[in-house]
């Protein structure tokens, strides 16, 4: 018995029949079992967009489109349905119908990859029942010069920041209308600290402010045609420098027994650093204090040399001259004759006609000196050499001397005398 079953185990018609069993036993699971119609919800499916090209030529942008995934239902066979992933299925939207601004339902078409089955695949239901919901604006470009604020006093003692150089003196700005339109300043902050020379061609970043001076948050869509500006910072020194009248002294004035006051007393300046920091004061106009008799009151003009600027903004000082209290200057007028006049440096062949007899010479100098002097003790000269043979009257200038040991006692004012050259004859 038991070799008879070993012969039917190894014949080959038993084979062919075990064969024939399995194939069966293989065809019913695969057509009951495993393509058996089934249901399966794809979440996570990505929206695409095509011609968004389209959307950028019209000049608009679409700032939300709610979830960047979709999901659907779909219905087939299990050998189908199973392979279906978020990776293999698209829903694109076609935006080529996009013309306006506002908020708009888009519907899109769900789109599989090439190794997927779909005869027989149905989609049953839809994530927003097959719409995106889309938020479309204008898109805009928009110019925003450059500003800057130093958060702090960067530069160090004697020394100013002036006012900085942009490499590029704006930014443009490109994104929705909404964000973009409401910007208007690009400001840089700048804070350092003890600077003594100039900062030349450094990076900075810059905030985007509003009209009430906050910044602007920015969205991914926004860009910027640089994420940052070169600039210069210049540092120059700035110093106090006291203003000085050039005074000329003479009749009495010394330095001991006059007070000058100079308004303003000095000016700020800014400038080369070599320049100003050698620089102890500005020379204002020369005063020559034989000019008046005992007080001056003028104005003169505030020159800065050209390399150096003045920020204080005066252009002139008024300046005034008086004898102290304790001066004891006194002044005195003399009538002295011409007569005894000295003629300098008189042509050959030419004699000179003095009408006016006297001159009122006025005299400055200490009381007590002063009442010593006389008429006979002033010398008056005029000097010819301008005349040359010139035969028309004149005016000349007069000088006026005191005897020699009266240093301290001088002709205050100027004078003039008509003369007028005559030929001599013979």
């Amino acid at each position: 018995m038991r070799e008879r079953f070993d012969k039917i185990v190894r014949s080959r018609i038993f084979r062919i029949v075990i064969a024939l069993a399995v194939s069966i036993a293989l065809w019913i699971y695969v057509e009951f079992a495993v393509n058996e119609d089934v249901r399966q919800t794809l979440r996570d499916i990505p929206v695409e967009f095509v011609n968004a090209e389209l959307v950028s030529d019209r000049q608009l942008i679409i700032t939300d489109y709610g979830s960047p995934v979709v999901s659907a239902v779909f219905d087939g066979s299990r050998s189908v349905v199973t392979k279906l992933k978020p990776s293999s299925v698209r829903a694109v939207v076609d935006l080529s119908q996009l013309r306006e601004t506002g908020s708009r339902a888009m519907q899109y078409e769900l789109v599989y990859d090439e190794k997927i089955d779909v005869r027989g695949l149905t989609v049953s239901g839809f994530s927003g029942n097959g719409y995106v919901q889309l938020h479309i604006e204008k898109y805009v470009s928009k110019t925003i010069d450059f500003d800057y604020v130093y958060l702090r006093d960067i530069a160090a003692e004697d020394y100013a920041a002036g006012r900085v150089e942009f490499e590029t003196p704006s930014v443009t700005v490109s994104g929705p209308e909404s964000v973009v339109g409401g910007i208007i300043s690009a400001l840089v902050e700048i804070e350092r600290e003890n600077l003594k020379e100039t900062v030349a061609s450094v990076k900075y970043p810059f905030k985007l402010l509003d009209n009430f001076g906050s910044a602007v948050e920015l969205t991914p869509l926004v860009t910027l045609s640089a994420d940052g500006v070169y600039l210069t910072i210049p540092i120059s020194m700035e110093r106090q420098i006291p203003l000085e009248p050039v005074l000329i002294y003479g009749a009495g004035a010394t330095p001991d027994n006059i007070e000058v006051t100079v308004t303003p007393k000095s000016v700020r300046l800014s400038g080369d650093t070599d320049l100003l920091g050698k620089l102890n004061s500005i020379k204002l106009g020369a005063i020559d204090l034989t000019s008046f008799d005992t007080e001056f009151d003028g104005v003169l003009p505030i020159i800065v040399p050209d390399a150096l600027r003045n920020i204080s903004g005066e252009t002139e000082a008024l300046v005034t001259v008086r004898f102290k209290k304790d001066a004891d200057i006194a002044v005195r007028d003399f009538e002295v004759s011409t007569k005894k006049i000295i003629l300098l440096n008189e042509t050959p062949g030419y004699a000179t006609d003095i009408t006016t007899p006297s001159l009122t010479i006025r005299l400055r100098g200490p009381a007590n000196r002063l009442a010593l002097i006389s008429e006979d003790d002033i010398e008056l000269s005029v000097d010819l050499k301008s005349l040359g043979e010139t035969a028309s009257q004149v005016s000349l200038r007069v000088g006026v001397s005191v005897p020699a040991w009266e240093t301290e006692i001088g002709a205050v004012g100027s004078y003039e005398l008509a003369v007028k050259p005559l030929r001599s004859s013979g």
